[in-house]
């Protein structure tokens, strides 16, 4: 595995995920939300030992997903008093001496490595508290005379994997006050390697392609949500299909701004299929997700999708929620949405009422949808021959099914359409869906398909394979 890029979210202009609680400066809470994203699928469900927890605000944030947290620092008492929770521990003690504290299935030590005055010391204590398949995360500021290598060498002689992860020097997003770039994510595992795979799959950048009509300021929106709630690492591709609103120049402005912004600009009307065709054969080796230009996303949105497709290996593509959705996706909305406060507020009481609910769908619109780059692989583009976002997404979501994936619903993701309710299938575009089919002619488009109704067909590679178009520049 090579360095990872880590995307950094915006500050001051735009508020991390989770907020962070009084008193606690915004960048520091800002840089413990971005280490915590990339390392808790390691520490989710075990027991954790924090090293040197300052503030406690690292501790914290892990205690929402571990099993418990002992948090450990010379002086605790602000920390204790700050973050009363029932699954965390500060204890007052030494920080660089872990065995003193018992066994442990993860160790964190987020502050800095810099600070450990006796790293032979510190180590050995750590393989000593560690479990039989323990997991060590050290945070490292590089510095201009760190040896990254050495510190690499250094980790192997006492643990059987060792991967560094790296972030970019410059944040695809407006830089964010007091988070160090050049801070490095060291993992150390005892035992069984595919942990530290897991925690690659997370960190792989995630395709995101918008395409652009008619609409400038619902297009606006949707990318200014997707910087605000999208810490991920994600690589966003706008295809404008030659829009007269001023979309080309807000488009450029962004792809200059924002260097994980690419932009292709259609001469003329190309449709939804093509468009989106267009900007998924420029995102090759990621998963990718199709969102439209009038999605407002919310917080959780694409690790919500993400969680489901990477957890379920089966799973070819994963569909938010959404108000005006239609089926079968489609749930009440909190009004029209211009109301930010009443929208996330909708977003996160849901997220919580429904945690970790799923359900397998038989098709899919990819209004908001991850799809496995497996599935591209197998049945390559969107068939350019219906004209119509519904009927492409039908189409495609059938021959995902039939090539062997299957398709899920992540009923904790709500995001919603600023644009009003989804289009209708074009009548000759649903004539030629149930005939390609073979669903019954009575079916109404956009209607439940019964599913006694949906034929059960082999995968068939001159119907279901459509090579996507050759790279284009963007």
């Amino acid at each position: 595995m090579g360095e990872l890029d880590l995307v950094l979210p915006p500050l001051p202009d735009v508020r991390p995920t989770l907020p962070p609680e009084p008193g606690v400066d915004p960048a520091e809470w800002l840089r413990a939300c971005h280490l915590f994203r990339y390392f808790v699928p390691l520490v989710r469900n075990r027991r954790v030992l924090d090293l040197g927890c300052g503030r406690g605000d690292g501790a914290h944030l892990m205690a929402r997903e571990a099993r418990e947290v002992v948090a450990v620092d010379e002086d605790v008492a602000r920390a204790r008093e700050r973050y009363p929770r029932w699954n965390l521990r500060f204890d007052a003690g030494d920080p660089w001496n872990p065995q003193a504290f018992g066994k442990f299935g993860a160790l964190t030590a987020l502050a800095s490595s810099a600070s450990i005055s006796d790293p032979v010391r510190f180590l050995d204590g750590c393989g000593a508290a560690l479990e039989d398949d323990g997991v060590l995360i050290l945070a490292v500021a590089r510095e201009p005379d760190t040896d990254i290598e050495g510190l690499r060498a250094f980790l192997r002689e006492r643990f059987a994997t060792v991967e560094i992860f790296g972030q970019s020097r410059h944040s695809p997003w407006r830089p964010a006050p007091g988070v160090r770039p050049d801070d490095r994510l060291a993992v150390a595992v005892c035992g069984d390697a595919s942990l530290v795979r897991r925690l690659d799959r997370f960190l792989r950048p995630t395709g995101i392609v918008v395409v652009c009509r008619d609409g400038l300021e619902l297009s606006d929106r949707c990318l200014r949500s997707v910087a605000q709630f999208t810490p991920e690492p994600a690589e966003i591709v706008v295809v404008n299909d030659a829009t007269r609103d001023g979309t080309r120049e807000w488009a450029d402005g962004l792809a200059k701004d924002y260097r994980n912004v690419r932009v292709i600009h259609e001469t003329e009307r190309r449709g939804y299929a093509a468009c989106a065709n267009r900007g998924i054969a420029v995102l090759p080796d990621r998963d990718v997700v199709l969102l439209d230009h009038d999605v407002v996303t919310t917080p959780g949105w694409l690790g919500g999708l993400a969680e489901t497709l990477r957890g379920d290996g089966g799973a070819g593509i994963v569909g938010a929620v959404g108000n005006d959705a239609g089926f079968p996706q489609g749930v009440t909305g909190p009004g029209d949405g211009n109301d930010v406060r009443e929208l996330l507020s909708h977003a996160a009481v849901r997220a919580a009422d429904r945690a970790g609910q799923r359900t397998e769908a038989r098709r899919l619109s990819l209004f908001c949808a991850l799809i496995r780059r497996d599935v591209v692989g197998r049945i390559g583009a969107l068939d350019e021959r219906f004209a119509s976002a519904p009927s492409a997404d039908d189409d495609y979501t059938f021959r995902t099914r039939v090539a062997g994936f299957r398709l899920w619903i992540a009923s904790d993701v709500y995001v919603h359409r600023a644009g009003g309710p989804a289009v209708s299938p074009d009548a000759r575009d649903w004539e030629r869906f149930k005939a390609k089919w073979g669903l019954p002619p009575e079916t109404e488009a956009g209607a439940p398909v019964p599913a006694d109704a949906i034929p059960e067909t082999d995968f068939d590679p001159p119907r279901d394979v459509i090579p996507l178009p050759c790279s284009a520049s963007a």
